[in-house]
């Protein structure tokens, strides 16, 4: 049950996300499918798309650039605008690993600049993200190589981001697998088996992954005690807490702390 040097759970947002890899590997899971990503790729996530990061790579140098299509939007009805009704309402949607767009050589600097103004932050750097995320995304109406024409994954991504959502909601709660199967109007013995073919890993393990994701977090951002984090994190046994985190992390929560 070791967990990786970094692990982000599943999650899904209404913003559009790039992930952008300045070194190092990083694998991304994109609605279901598990890619390696490695220096100089850009992965799109469109709009409500389930996803998750995780990797061995203490190196590893990656910036995500999250925005709503709104903020690059001019609010006319013009082509861009149809363009992001059809993402937003997930018609289609742009391709994940924008490496292979045939115009990724004019992506990638547009990525970087937008990139380095959020970095910089002079008195016009929103502008200057802007300018740089509407020409990404004229680039990405303009060349239909980059888009996928097909639905989502229906009524199945619904489930799926209801489950995200609830444990997202209540891991600081007990939530027993009938509590979740309930959410989601599912006999227990059908929602375990629909959450490991989905998500590869069980139910009670994978709500661990995230208190414990969570719990380390605040062990490094809070002066909180490890009990006090325990307990936030929905852990009523500190025993347990600490011998699932000494397992996960290979460090008892007092060292992970003190680096």
């Amino acid at each position: 049950d070791l967990m990786y040097s970094y692990y982000m759970p599943y999650h899904w947002h209404e913003e559009m996300e790039l992930i952008y890899i300045k070194s190092g590997t990083l694998m991304v899971v994109i609605d279901g499918v598990e890619y390696k990503a490695v220096a100089g790729d850009i992965y799109c996530v469109n709009p409500s798309e389930i996803h998750m990061m995780y990797t061995d790579d203490l190196e590893v140098d990656y910036y995500t650039v999250l925005y709503d299509l709104s903020l690059v939007s001019f609010k006319d009805s013009d082509n861009i605008e149809e363009y992001y009704d059809l993402i937003k309402s997930n018609k289609i949607k742009i391709m994940p690993n924008l490496r292979k767009h045939t115009l990724y050589k004019k992506i990638l600097p547009l990525v970087e600049k937008a990139i380095k103004a959020n970095e910089i932050k002079d008195e016009l750097y929103t502008l200057d993200t802007r300018i740089n995320l509407l020409r990404l995304m004229y680039i990405l109406a303009s060349n239909k190589s980059g888009v996928d024409i097909t639905t989502y994954s229906g009524k199945n991504g619904e489930i799926k981001r209801n489950i995200i959502s609830y444990i997202e909601n209540n891991y600081t709660s007990k939530i027993t697998l009938a509590d979740a199967a309930n959410v989601v109007h599912m006999s227990e013995k059908y929602f375990s088996r629909f959450f490991k073919e989905n998500f590869g890993v069980n139910y009670v393990d994978y709500v661990n992954r995230v208190r414990l994701e969570r719990a380390a977090s605040l062990l490094l951002s809070s002066d909180a005690s490890v009990t006090d984090v325990a307990l936030s994190c929905g852990y009523t046994n500190i025993s347990y807490f600490i011998r699932r985190f000494n397992k996960a992390f290979g460090t008892s929560p007092h060292a992970f702390r003190r680096g």
